[in-house]
């Protein structure tokens, strides 16, 4: 009815768990919302705080730093 798919509105809805300071670098375009989205499904809020506080946030984070963070 709104020209979305099911998936683009479960997957915005998945936005809507990650901690404002990722949603600021979507926003900005260091994290993109693919990128996002990877961060949700491997991260907790609390890992999500460690991983940001971690990483260089003035150049883009990719899904392959989730991975090596998460496998730390």
């Amino acid at each position: 009815m709104v020209g979305l798919s099911v998936d683009t509105i479960q997957n915005c809805k998945k936005l809507t768990e990650l901690i404002p300071e990722i949603v600021d670098l979507v926003d900005t375009g260091i994290v993109t919302p693919t990128t996002a989205l990877s961060i949700v499904k491997n991260m907790k809020p609390e890992e999500q705080e460690l991983f940001i506080s971690e990483m260089d946030i003035t150049k883009k984070i990719t899904q392959k730093q989730i991975w090596t963070f998460g496998r730390k």
